[in-house]
């Protein structure tokens, strides 16, 4: 190993863990660091805040903002940007917004962060204030906004303002949105997500999950061997306790309870309109079976675990590393209906908060 190690080597191993997808061990090399006495600087500060921001792990980045005000390396770019990433990863976008406000330098990454914290709430009504238009729909408002701004938007704000091109079918801002958004990711299927359907683009996206779970394979085995959690599907923090969960799941502890509520839930939203979405399920099986598929998605099994233990008036938030699909997120609106409970979820996307039956992504995701 490494002898006298420094701040620079700590960083290095922290950035390391950090920037392959191992957040949750970057956070605690964080720790290990603080044990042996050395003093993070700018650099190290911003890598853990982007690792909570990673896991969005919003009570462990508070305590982050905290130190680097008492340290005074809040005045380094380096940790405000990483702030105003982590609030907006974490759905707090006015903490976000206020933070960016109060920087004395922006650069490029400062006013993409603060975008895509935007952007990744998803409302196809509301988001991106600093468009000041989605939310009316004066979509040429929008464009004007982005071309006075310093620095352009990056793939997830384009995208966002596609979003909403399709959503008030104006194609000639959509045009310009995905050509921009192509200029930056060559393959993406702008050009298609304009013309497709709602219902095409949620079957694509199934698919596109399909795929992604694919590609995690590898990485969750890995991750297993190493008792690690990062390549599992979906999870959610409670009493600083990180609980994993994954499609038909029984793992947990508490799994007895969580099915049982699981049933309840299931029986209520169904009474309340609820209907499973088959095609979310791509398997080739007997739509009894699809539809025990569906009950056991693992959006549902935190979501259950959430309502039985997360105390009412505190919103219940899981993040998830791949796309929500349909039947869940149809469901997650029931849920947040029947219960009155706040459900805030994270995918690879964007945000999705479910209040009172309604998702802030207007349906677009």
């Amino acid at each position: 190993g490494v002898e006298n190690k420094n701040v620079v080597s700590w960083t290095a191993m922290l950035v390391g863990y950090g920037q392959n997808g191992y957040s949750e061990e970057a956070v605690k090399i964080f720790c290990d660091m603080q044990k042996y006495g050395i003093r993070p600087d700018d650099f190290t500060l911003g890598s853990v805040i982007s690792s909570c921001a990673n896991l969005a792990s919003l009570e462990e980045g508070a305590q982050f903002h905290g130190r680097a005000l008492v340290s005074g390396l809040i005045s380094f770019i380096t940790v405000s940007n990483a702030l105003v990433t982590l609030y907006g990863k974490c759905g707090s976008i006015e903490d976000s917004h206020r933070l960016f406000s109060e920087m004395s330098f922006v650069d490029e990454v400062s006013w993409t962060a603060l975008v895509s914290g935007y952007a990744q709430f998803g409302n196809a009504n509301e988001t991106i204030r600093l468009f000041e238009s989605i939310r009316a729909g004066r979509l040429e408002d929008a464009r004007n906004f982005i071309n006075k701004m310093p620095f352009s938007p990056d793939s997830i704000g384009w995208a966002s303002l596609l979003s909403s091109c399709r959503f008030y079918r104006n194609m000639e801002i959509g045009k310009w949105a995905a050509e921009s958004l192509l200029k930056l990711e060559p393959h993406n299927t702008a050009r298609e997500m304009v013309a497709e359907s709602k219902k095409k683009k949620r079957r694509n996206n199934d698919q596109r999950e399909q795929r992604e779970q694919k590609e995690h394979r590898h990485r969750i085995k890995k991750n297993k061997e190493r008792g690690g959690t990062n390549g599992h599907a979906l999870r959610l923090k409670y009493k600083n306790l990180v609980h994993v969960f994954s499609a038909d799941d029984r793992s947990n502890p508490y799994s007895d309870q969580i099915y049982l509520e699981l049933e309840k839930l299931n029986y209520k939203i169904v009474q309340e309109g609820y209907v499973p979405d088959m095609n979310s399920v791509l398997h080739d099986v007997e739509d009894s079976e699809k539809i025990k598929m569906l009950n056991h998605h693992s959006e549902k099994l935190a979501i259950a675990f959430g309502l039985i233990f997360i105390p009412p008036g505190l919103p219940i938030r899981v993040v998830k590393n791949l796309r929500v699909c349909g039947d869940c997120h149809n469901a997650t609106k029931y849920i947040s209906k029947i219960t009155q409970r706040e459900i805030l979820v994270r995918d690879t996307a964007r945000f999705h908060l479910f209040k009172d039956g309604i998702c802030s992504c207007g349906d677009f995701w």
